[in-house]
């Protein structure tokens, strides 16, 4: 018998029958909420997954255009005028929070599916055991602890993984980490809503944006910047993971409150800030670094689609799993 069975049955050994239906309706319960919360990551882990694959992509939006100083013109007096970068502000910057997001809805998802996985075995101890007590053992009996057997094989098997698993997405774009680290300190992953690069678009408009500065002064006539530099705006359709994710954490934490200190600082969604430097004309005047820029887009790029290498072994354990807790679900109910 599973130890955790054992110690439900020898605390319940001496309760009057009333204790112990009233350990039986608790304990089905918190396997009600197990569950709801099992099928839901099962839901949106493997599409989590997904988009951080799709985030390989993501790379080619570190370039000049995209993350850096931006596109330039030339204007009548023959002069090339550098243009404040619209792609930033409109969609670039959305999605670097958007990858941030999705590395802190799986840390939030694997750590909760942690403690729900293990969280069901006991309370069908308690289930099981109350049952006894009151002389309510279930016609099936043999077939429910021949599947309890199993899922108890199977519960430390995926745990292993996933305590592996939160690690490292916890550590992958820090110092010290197996992948390229992002290139700022100033930085928070959390659970939020992700995009869906697949369906991103940025939509060129009027020239009527604004001009930041000289790369090339014309070589005659007055050096004046004119605004006839190129606009647009973006359209990011949003994935509403946030719900689901927050949903999932919330009620795992309220059964298992130390796992806040788990999730400590994911439950807003993701935050970053790059530093500014200066224009090396007069070192008064603040832009942005656009190295700096660049280069955070491009290691989101080529990390993101790493962390999915590491959420995939568990896929099939997490697939099996849910099946068997919401089966077992189904023959006590």
């Amino acid at each position: 018998m599973d130890s955790r069975i054992l110690v439900a049955a020898l605390a319940l050994a001496c309760a009057p029958a009333a204790f112990a239906g009233e350990t039986a309706t608790q304990a089905m319960e918190r396997m009600r909420t197990d569950a709801a919360v099992m099928q839901n990551i099962a839901n949106t882990w493997p599409q989590l997954q997904q988009q951080a694959r799709n985030y390989g992509q993501f790379a080619g939006y570190g370039d000049r255009l995209w993350s850096g100083e931006g596109p330039t013109v030339v204007n009548r007096m023959g002069g090339t005028e550098l243009c404040h970068n619209t792609h930033w502000d409109s969609a670039t910057a959305n999605l670097v929070t958007g990858g941030l997001n999705i590395a802190g809805d799986a840390e939030a998802e694997a750590y909760a599916l942690e403690f729900v996985s293990e969280d069901f075995l006991a309370q069908l101890g308690d289930y099981m055991n109350a049952q006894a007590q009151a002389g309510e053992q279930p016609q099936n009996l043999q077939q429910v602890e021949q599947q309890a057997n199993a899922m108890e094989t199977a519960s430390n098997n995926l745990n292993g993984l996933l305590n592996t698993v939160g690690n490292q997405i916890s550590a992958a774009l820090g110092t010290g980490s197996t992948l390229e680290p992002l290139p700022i300190q100033n930085w928070q992953a959390g659970i939020g809503n992700i995009p869906n690069l697949s369906a991103v678009q940025y939509l060129p408009g009027p020239s009527n944006g604004a001009p930041i500065g000289w790369v090339i002064p014309p070589v005659r006539g007055f050096a004046r910047l004119e605004d006839i530099c190129p606009t647009g705006t973006a359209t990011i359709p949003m994935l509403p993971f946030q719900a689901p994710v927050l949903n999932a954490v919330q009620v795992t934490i309220q059964e298992n409150p130390e796992l806040a200190q788990n999730i400590k600082g994911l439950e807003a969604p993701s935050t970053y800030a790059i530093p500014n430097g200066y224009l090396h004309t007069d070192g008064w005047l603040p832009v942005p670094n656009y190295a700096i820029r660049m280069s955070v887009v491009g290691v989101l790029g080529r990390d993101l689609p790493a962390i999915a290498q590491y959420m995939a072994p568990i896929d099939s354990g997490l697939a099996r799993y849910n099946q068997d807790v919401q089966a077992i679900l189904g023959e006590l109910q």
